[in-house]
């Protein structure tokens, strides 16, 4: 049974300062090497130097991969699915989204590796998002009385799905949660219409925007509290990657004068797993790892 739950929390609202509170990333840049492949979309850590993501074929399917510290890759498609999109990896249990007999769904795996479909009643495009250790599962969809324009996210634990909502905003995505509880994403606002990136933490709510810009979209959240994600300053511009921590914030762009950046996840040494996407309609996978501070 679907049940809706909203929240009203104190908020606190973080418009972080520029400055160079995290190390700069130096970053590598990979796709899969293969010639039935032509875009490589990393998202998430899976533990013991996996990486997750996405992979378009050059018959424009999509499938999931996990790739290990020794750069062997294997491919991953939701049993009977004729699209399969990993959003998320937890100890090599990937999540996300999948069409499986002509409907989409949203999925995740069990320790076993058997996939779980997510079908909210009322409700179109889920994707999962996150889980954690004790098996609580976020995602986001798109209900029908929000005329399947404003996203709800979603709750699964002990196999109750619970519709979530931020009190008077009109449109909430859950991006992930740690193993603590606290939960992360985006919500959009009314007027101006525009995303902002949240964080609950022991029932405290934080609200977090890049100055000046319009979009700030918040991917990831590791347990020491240093967040990242992506941010536009204008309509139409560029996205670009952002690191915040402590009220600071740095920026960053890995793609091509006029391409987007996209952080997806960090890890709790910093490192930052993403990809770009180029002007020219090029995509790559990245691994940002903080660089060592300089000697004072």
């Amino acid at each position: 049974m679907s049940h809706l739950r909203r929240i009203a929390l104190a908020v606190a609202t973080l418009a972080a300062a520029s400055a160079h509170a995290t190390p700069p990333l130096a970053h590598e840049l990979f796709s899969l090497d293969s010639n039935s492949y032509h875009s490589t979309y990393a998202v998430d850590f899976c533990g013991n130097g996996q990486i997750a993501g996405t992979a378009l074929t050059t018959g424009w399917a999509n499938v999931g991969f996990i790739t290990n510290k020794h750069g062997e890759t294997s491919t991953y498609s939701v049993p009977g699915s004729t699209y399969t999109e990993v959003m998320g990896c937890y100890k090599s249990r990937l999540m996300g989204t999948a069409v499986v007999n002509g409907a989409r769904a949203g999925f995740y795996q069990d320790a076993d590796g058997t996939a779980h479909l997510v079908a909210p009643e009322g409700g179109t495009y889920p994707t999962v998002e996150g889980m954690n250790a004790a098996g609580t599962v976020v995602g986001w969809y798109m209900p029908q009385d929000k005329d399947n324009v404003r996203a709800s996210s979603f709750i699964i634990q002990d196999g109750v799905f619970t519709r979530f909502d931020l009190e008077s905003w009109p449109d909430t995505r859950l991006n992930g949660i740690l193993d603590d509880g606290t939960m992360y994403g985006t919500y959009m606002s009314n007027k101006p219409l525009r995303a902002s990136g949240f964080i609950i933490r022991d029932d405290a709510l934080t609200v977090i925007d890049i100055p000046g810009s319009y979009d700030t979209v918040i991917t990831g959240v590791n347990k020491a509290g240093r967040v990242i994600g992506y941010y536009q300053d204008a309509i139409g511009e560029p996205y670009k990657g952002f690191a915040w921590e402590n009220g600071k914030h740095t920026k960053f762009s890995f793609s091509a004068e006029g391409g987007s950046t996209y952080p997806k996840s960090i890890d709790a040494k910093g490192n930052v797993v993403g990809y770009i996407s180029n002007p020219d309609y090029t995509q790559a996978s990245f691994v940002a790892r903080p660089r060592p501070k300089a000697a004072d």
